[in-house]
């Protein structure tokens, strides 16, 4: 067989080239060699077997501009449009690995759904019949972003701006589920106006699992990012803990590199000792480099560069306000760490050495090692660590609990259920090996830990284990309450706390687990059981009171609920939150003049001015309802010019100001909006919608995934089709948004959520007309399960 046909059957894995290699030796010996050449031209390593020609698809090819592992990018342009594009090709043409293709194909759908004036927009994807695949996208007349502050002399104020914008852009694709991986300067070009544009999105991890091809990931062990650039995480091969704190990593090596002059680590390529220098070595404090950056900046940069996850910025959004407020002469949010923050920063550096050293000494400490102070600063330090866990649960990876199990650790790792709460914390945040280390040596060093046990067995997967563990809980007051936090599920921690609460019905802590744990659970009355108990034991009396009054509000006991705030109100004459809270119970009631009068009363209380902006959104929604457009228009007016940033009371004011007969100033205001938006795509969508830029229907397809979208993304395609003359479609879109049932903000439990209101509102029979709907169902966050006999 000649060698061209032998290539051509190897080439798309004919399904003759089987049965022909087994009966031909030759062609056998031949047929490796040609998948050996396969692969160098798909890894690039021979470019010159496949000629790029003068034109590829519709692009006549200008230049090479630059060359990755990758990809090649070349400066072309499109006659037809007479527009100049950089155009990415694939290496490899039709013999690219199926792998490499995949990537490439998940580089052109990331950039496809980011739109960013930082980042660069893709115009056309497609191959030709020779097999080269290739995307245009937008041609940046820029240079990297460390050649720019170097032939700019950009000053510091300039540098720290422009990583600012930086941060914008990054934070805007990590909304949209992506993390680039691969922050570098030369993957950041400067245009001639000093803007940003951040490229090369091959390496990006998506981190949405609605999204395609999210389940494209790297696989453990393999290390992929620029060493100079990547974090501890990525260096250590470990995909799953790769997350938006990554990229915040990488901007901290970025600014570092570019006030001080030098990275912080001076590493080349990938090997034992780089991984060991990224993942333990402390970097060199950058005010130690130059004096100029002490205080604020050297904070900020060490910040970014810790090696725990958990103590960096959380978000790049968090390390661009820090250097905002920096340059704004404001108090930054970061503080620095002294020697203890020092010395433990030196230890998680090395944790996967030390972990294990650290929790087994712990371990054997938690039987001799006793609080010292007060038995009313036990029971404090006991609640909080409860609180924490029952946080732990209602936050899932939010974060903020562990954190603050963390600063605080000193004063609770003496106790057994703070050990048990930060193994479950580990878990949270997928240091599960982590985890497992810390209960395994524990119980190795104290075998009849049965707590430790349970969570273990929990953890593994070992119901033999977990039921010696039961076996042994002691059947106590104290052994049962610690159970409760002996496992990683809410259900079976609230099935605990009722064990606790047969044996001992007054147990202070396990009314409070239980309380929560019902809410969360969706076991309303016994949380409400347990918040009158707490109320009449005089425990935190006005907490619990205002607890027991959402928990009724959002079961649809409206009477209830107002009776409870009523009291509340009466015991705080001068205070704004009480009265706030019943203005929502009276808007669930749709007592709207005594809604208004609650928030009007609020808004006194707190002296009007920026304490007062949420108070003013929220009072125009009645306000509107009951007809008085002028005062609506006022208030979300004044909420948007305290805030000051856009917000969804711009979207309601665009249609109020429309059924003023004011067209030409909504549209002002809509423009103006849209111009001072930043970083809220999907208000950018909603805004866009008004704007006529995005149909009705595309605001609320198949992208819009959380239901808090679907039920405003129904109102407002709702809103915009009633104005432009469209009733029929408008009601369809109101409709579909009661359907949601989304009658409470889930940011706020108590909180109505206005665009399912103001969507009831519209399918009134007068819209004048004040509707009192009979409660819905109960509707509480989170599953539900059984509660035990």
């Amino acid at each position: 067989m000649s060698r061209e046909q032998l290539w051509s059957w190897v080439d798309r894995e004919a399904p003759e080239l089987e049965e022909h290699l087994s009966e031909c030796p030759l062609c056998r010996e031949r047929s490796a060699e040609i998948r050996s050449e396969i692969d160098l031209i798909a890894a690039g390593a021979v470019p010159a077997e496949i000629p790029v020609p003068d034109r590829i698809g519709d692009y006549e090819v200008r230049r090479l501009i630059g060359e990755g592992g990758q990809a090649l990018v070349y400066e072309a342009e499109q006659p037809e449009l007479r527009r100049r594009v950089a155009l990415k090709v694939l290496k490899g043409g039709r013999f690219a690995g199926k792998n490499r293709l995949r990537r490439f194909v998940r580089e052109t759908q990331t950039l496809a759904r980011l739109k960013h004036p930082a980042i660069a927009t893709i115009f056309e994807t497609g191959h030709t019949r020779e097999g080269q695949h290739y995307f245009a996208m937008e041609l940046v007349d820029g240079v990297p972003l460390d050649e720019y502050v170097r032939s700019s002399g950009l000053p510091r104020a300039g540098i720290l701006r422009l990583l600012a914008k930086i941060c914008d852009a990054v934070q805007y694709a990590h909304r949209h589920g992506v993390v680039h991986r691969d922050l570098k300067p030369s993957n950041i070009l400067v245009d001639a106006e000093g803007a940003p544009h951040i490229l090369d999105f091959g390496l990006a991890r998506i981190t949405r699992p609605d999204l395609p091809l999210a389940s494209l990931a790297t696989a453990p062990g393999v290390i992929e990012g620029t060493p100079r650039y990547m974090s501890p995480e990525q260096a250590c091969g470990e995909p799953d803990r790769i997350d938006a704190r990554t990229d915040v990593y990488s901007l901290g090596v970025i600014g570092y590199e570019l006030l001080t002059g030098v990275p912080p680590y001076d590493i080349g390529r990938i090997t034992q000792d780089s991984i060991r220098t990224i993942c333990e070595s402390m970097p060199q404090p950058p005010a130690s480099l130059r004096r100029d950056l002490r205080g604020d900046l050297d904070t900020i940069l060490l910040k970014t560069l810790e090696k725990d996850p958990a103590l960096r910025y959380q978000t790049a959004d968090e390390l661009g306000a820090d250097l905002r407020r920096h340059l704004d002469d404001e108090p930054i949010r970061a503080r620095a760490a002294g020697p203890l923050g020092m010395l433990g920063r030196r230890l998680r550096g090395r944790r996967w050495r030390v972990a294990v050293a650290l929790v087994a000494a712990a371990a054997l400490l938690l039987g001799s090692i006793r609080l010292i102070g007060s038995s009313r600063d036990a029971d404090r330090t006991r609640r909080e660590v409860l609180n924490l866990q029952c946080d732990l649960f209602a936050d899932g990876r939010d974060g903020h609990a562990m954190q603050r199990l963390e600063i605080n650790w000193s004063r609770y790792r003496s106790l057994p259920e703070a050990q048990l709460v930060r193994a479950h914390g580990l878990m949270l945040f997928r240091e599960v090996r982590i985890a497992v280390s810390m209960l395994e040596d524990a119980v190795a060093a104290d075998p009849t830990r049965w707590d430790f046990r349970l969570l273990l067995g929990e953890i593994l997967g070992d119901p033999d284990m977990m039921c010696t563990a039961e076996r042994d809980v002691p059947q106590t007051v104290d052994g049962q309450y610690l159970s409760v936090f002996a496992t990683a599920d809410p259900c079976t921690a609230l099935s605990r706390a009722e064990r606790v609460l047969g044996l001992d019905p007054g147990h202070p802590l396990a009314l409070v687990a239980a309380a929560r744990l019902g809410d969360l659970t969706g076991n309303p009355p016994l949380s409400l059981e347990a918040a009158n108990a707490l109320i009449a034991a005089g425990r935190e009396s006005a907490f619990w009171t205002n607890f027991k009054g959402g928990l009724l509000l959002r079961a649809g006991r409206f009477e209830d609920a107002l009776t409870v705030f009523d009291e509340l109100v009466a015991a705080d004459p001068t205070g704004a939150k009480s009265i706030t809270t019943r203005a929502f119970v009276h808007r669930q009631m749709r007592n709207y003049p005594e809604a208004i009068e609650d928030l009007d009363e609020a808004v006194e209380r707190l002296g009007g001015g920026r304490p007062a902006a949420w108070i003013y959104y929220h009072r125009a929604t009645p306000h509107w309802i009951m007809g008085h457009r002028e005062e609506a228009a006022r208030d979300y007016a004044v909420a948007s010019r305290l805030l000051t940033h856009p917000t969804f009371g711009d979207a309601r004011r665009y249609f109020v100001l429309h059924e003023l007969g004011r067209p030409d100033e909504a549209s002002e205001m809509l423009a103006a909006a849209r111009a001072g938006l930043r970083d809220d795509p999907w208000l950018a969508r909603v805004l866009d919608c008004l704007a006529g830029d995005l149909a009705p229907a595309a605001l609320v397809d198949e992208d819009v995934a959380t239901p808090v979208q679907r039920c405003e993304g129904y109102y407002y395609a709702g809103e915009t089709s009633l104005l432009a003359g469209d009733p029929a479609a408008a009601a369809s879109w109101f409709r579909r948004c009661l359907e949601t049932g989304l009658r409470y903000d889930p940011a706020s439990p108590n909180d109505s959520m206005s665009e399912y209101e103001l969507a009831e509102w519209r399918l009134s029979p007068a819209r004048s007309e004040i509707i009192r709907p009979e409660p819905g169902p109960e509707r509480f966050p989170g599953g539900r399960c059984e509660s035990s006999p």
